[in-house]
């Protein structure tokens, strides 16, 4: 309750704010909190929370887990499009094993479809080896696993959520701009000019920690059962709330900004969460007259 009220926030739309992040300390016991906005004029607001004996601070940074994916779809969006190759490019043009497994249907898996969690790979369905409990996973270092690997579905014939798949476009963004990831990401992105970036498991020194108290199973050492390294390009990076949406400005404001879908994928129904995918961001919208969100998701235990 108190965490709710220990509030600091700034900008000409700070009152859009406040009710959102007492909610979020109230409806999913957030202790420590922030929220960015900028709006359609460029006027950066933010709120943050803090417990009641800390100080609430938006430039404090967060690990982004998942929220890396929608950056890591940004990257390969205008690799691709400076190769001046189509998304229906298959993923054998990069990773030659994809024309090698025994499961055929890797054949047919687009670029495309790896964006929008349609290549046919569900976590639900198939354990996920990006996040096995003290496991390497065989993406990105592993390929010839792939041979082996079954899909759940076929290609392009539903959606569903999947760490893996962008692992894959980690390593198609190497083939691309021949190079490691994530200087890919710095290069291409300017990352450091927002003081975004990635971690390898411990906590870096401005970072908010996790709050292990009520959880069962991890606790603060989590991040020696997980591969950083591999999960960079679905789970590595990390920042604050305003340096995120401040990147997502400046691409907008330059024409780059590639990750926002111009209309919702055929078939597709916004009011059901995770009905469909555009790059990385699944549309939602409550109802009629409520406006169309594109929501990325972040968890890391």
């Amino acid at each position: 309750w108190r965490a709710g009220h220990n509030l600091h926030c700034q900008g000409p739309h700070q009152d859009k704010l406040r009710p959102l992040l007492k909610a979020a300390t109230r409806d999913a016991g957030s202790l420590t909190s922030q929220l960015a906005h900028i709006s359609a004029d460029g006027l950066l607001s933010t709120c943050s929370n803090a417990a009641s004996n800390e100080t609430p601070n938006s430039e404090n940074r967060f690990r982004y887990a998942s929220l890396t994916k929608l950056l890591t779809a940004q990257a390969v969006l205008q690799a691709m499009q400076e190769a001046d190759l189509p998304l229906d490019t298959r993923l054998s043009h990069f990773i030659g094993q994809a024309s090698e497994a025994a499961d055929t249907r890797w054949q047919q898996i687009t670029i495309n479809q790896l964006l929008t969690h349609s290549a046919g790979l569900d976590r639900l369905k198939t354990p996920d080896p990006m996040t096995a409990h003290g496991r390497t996973p065989w993406c990105p270092g592993n390929l010839d696993r792939l041979k082996t690997t079954k899909l759940d579905f076929d290609p392009g014939t539903g959606y569903a959520y999947s760490n893996l798949t962008y692992c894959l476009l980690g390593v198609v963004l190497e083939q691309l701009d021949t190079t490691d990831f994530r200087s890919a990401m710095d290069n291409r992105l300017k990352l450091a000019n927002y003081d975004i970036r990635f971690v390898d498991g411990p906590y870096l020194p401005d970072e908010v920690r996790y709050d292990f108290r009520h959880a069962g199973f991890y606790g603060d050492d989590y991040w020696r059962y997980l591969d950083f390294p591999a999960l960079s390009s679905a789970a590595g990076l990390s920042g604050s709330a305003n340096a995120l949406v401040r990147l997502l400005r400046d691409l907008k404001q330059t024409g780059q900004l590639s990750v926002l879908p111009d209309a919702l994928p055929e078939g597709c129904n916004p009011s059901q969460k995770r009905n469909c995918y555009g790059p990385a961001l699944f549309p939602y919208q409550q109802d009629e007259q409520s406006p169309l969100l594109w929501v990325q998701q972040g968890y890391v235990f």
